[in-house]
């Protein structure tokens, strides 16, 4: 399967940096989906749900913030001000 790189960065911490072979972000107009070779692209993010899919064909969600996503080279760059992965523990300190 064809495959891109990607970086998802927030402001306070790296999610995923590394191959990835599909994507699908949150923008203003629905839900946008991303493979290799995409286009050159410069959007912004909206509050929502990002997948993407890896190479081992293992998928991982997560819940961001806004932000923007940069598509350019095969590369793809999404800097958004947070971002919550559904498979980050929770500390339980924080719900007290």
């Amino acid at each position: 399967m064809n495959r891109f790189t990607l970086s998802v960065l927030a402001a306070n911490h790296p999610l995923y940096v590394g191959e990835c072979c599909s994507l699908v972000v949150p923008i203003a107009q629905g839900r946008y989906g991303i493979l290799a070779h995409h286009s050159n692209t410069l959007a912004a993010i909206v509050p929502g749900l990002l997948e993407f899919t890896l190479p081992d064909g293992s998928k991982r969600t997560a819940t961001v913030s806004k932000g923007i996503i940069k598509i350019e080279n095969n590369e793809v760059l999404l800097l958004v001000d947070a971002v919550e992965s559904a498979e980050e523990p929770t500390d339980p300190l924080d719900s007290q």
